[in-house]
């Protein structure tokens, strides 16, 4: 398993890897930052309706391991 993780490389580069590297801190900082973000795009995030809003889009749209490896929907009421 360790096998497939790159972790060395035998080429030479040029140059550091600087756009990747930048990519990789951005989405660490904004991955850290966004639970303790005031920003809200929708104006309610802090109220009741907001937060079941959330909660339903993520329980609508998010891919459940169980739900993906069995091949059914845990969540959805027959």
């Amino acid at each position: 398993m360790l096998g497939l993780i790159p972790i060395h490389d035998d080429n030479p580069t040029r140059r550091p890897a600087v756009v990747t590297w930048t990519l990789i801190a951005v989405n660490v900082v904004v991955f850290l930052l966004e639970p303790i973000s005031p920003l809200d795009l929708s104006g309610d995030a802090n109220t009741t309706a907001g937060l079941c809003r959330q909660f339903a889009f993520f329980r609508q749209y998010a891919a459940i391991p169980v739900e993906l490896t069995r091949r059914r929907c845990r969540s959805c009421r027959s």
